[in-house]
């Protein structure tokens, strides 16, 4: 996100018709910021909202780019630019009319002309020219040309993000599901036995082997040459292999001793325990994969579910001074399964809910959050954002 713009007031359309809502320009946290220059009164500037609004819907919405354009006004009044935002641009935001940053912004960007699109960078400076931005606009829309690619780089001008799909990190069954929380319950021993080949169970065993042999047989010690010479010498007392063997236990003991196929055995049987446990938790939790998940080197993610029996989400406000929307709990349904959201197990109790449906909430009430949510609920897309330092997708691995 542009430094310049952190400071500023943004409006957005409600979603009430016709009315707007107030945000700070920190919502838009590391997003790319295409910039729009237009008026009203302009024939051409008419004319190329209509394909920005095609270009915003078609592409960098429906392919999940972290794009958002921010309208700047060159409206005479804000009578006329409340009407030519609410009435006429797209689902985007725009400065609010009497904040500086739209007055200044042009003579900044040098704009000469009306109507202008560019991409700026963290510190407010241009990155990508009005020319290059039209006319990747113009391809998209009016010659059905391709250009994720130059999209791609436009974001990793701006935020020195590179947009490289990274893999799905969803788990595909129950099964799977099961196994990650018992790596989760019990790290130690299912990683070190569960996933370990009979070959590298030898190895680890002759490992073993040495490291008993060496308890068994301990290098002679030094004498220390600043040792007082009145201190009387202690003398070094070496248990016996039995009794370090009995203090290590009857079940190390006895494994010890077995042989390579008695080894074998053991680990077979070991195996299908651990597989007996994962069918046990796999049939206690409700795992459901998303309709849709996509991942953004921004810490957000996006993901659509099926609400048509809810969410099973319970929603809170953080502090007064920038009040996101956060998930602050989950419930079952009222069939008593889980909720659709939490059983993915993407989504966890922290996580700052930014769009709904691609309408962004920064400035709704849960009323209005909750209509949201009623427009589309057989196929719900969320978009989320984790705090920095937490992984995404990586919950239960």
């Amino acid at each position: 996100m542009s430094g310049r713009l952190s400071s500023t007031t943004l409006w957005a359309k409600s979603a009430k018709k016709g009315h707007i809502d107030p945000l700070s320009g920190r919502e838009l946290g590391d997003l790319t910021v295409l910039l729009y220059f237009a008026e009203k009164s302009s024939e051409e500037c008419r004319k190329f909202t209509e394909l920005l609004k095609s270009f915003h819907q078609e592409t960098l919405r429906a392919k999940g780019f972290p794009v958002e354009v921010v309208f700047v006004s060159s409206d005479p009044n804000v009578e006329t630019m409340l009407d030519h935002f609410v009435n006429v641009q797209g689902k985007w935001l725009t400065i609010k009319y009497d904040d500086v940053a739209r007055r200044d912004l042009a003579k900044e960007l040098g704009i000469q002309s009306l109507p202008s699109l560019v991409v700026i960078d963290k510190a407010g400076k241009q990155v990508v020219d009005s020319k290059e931005c039209i006319q990747t606009v113009e391809l998209v829309v009016q010659k059905k040309k391709n250009c994720d690619s130059t999209i791609k780089e436009w974001c990793k001008k701006a935020t020195g993000w590179d947009l490289k799909e990274k893999p799905l990190d969803v788990v595909t069954s129950q099964e799977e599901f099961a196994s990650r929380l018992l790596h989760q319950m019990n790290p130690n021993r299912v990683r070190k036995e569960l996933d370990m080949s009979p070959e590298a169970e030898q190895k680890r065993l002759a490992a073993l082997y040495k490291e008993q042999s060496d308890k068994l047989n301990p290098p002679a010690r030094k004498p220390n040459p600043n040792a007082s010479q009145s201190k009387p010498k202690t003398e070094l007392r070496v248990e016996s292999p039995e009794k370090i063997l009995n203090d290590l236990g009857p079940r190390r003991q006895k494994r010890e001793k077995l042989s390579p196929e008695e080894e074998q055995k053991r680990l077979a049987e070991f195996y299908a325990k651990q597989q007996e446990q994962i069918q046990q938790l796999s049939q206690g939790f409700k795992f459901s994969s998303p309709l849709y998940y996509k991942q953004y080197p921004t810490n957000q993610f996006d993901i659509v579910v099926n609400a048509s029996n809810g969410l099973g989400i319970e929603l809170g406000w953080t502090d007064k001074s920038d009040e996101r929307v956060v998930i602050s709990g989950f419930r079952e349904l009222e069939n008593g399964s889980w909720g659709p959201l939490e059983s993915t197990g993407l989504v966890i109790i922290g996580d700052q809910i930014v769009r709904i449906n691609d309408v962004p909430i920064a400035g709704l009430n849960m009323d209005q959050i909750g209509e949201l949510i009623m427009k589309n609920r057989s196929r719900t897309k969320i978009r989320f954002q984790r705090k920095l330092g937490a992984a995404v997708g990586t919950k239960l691995s």
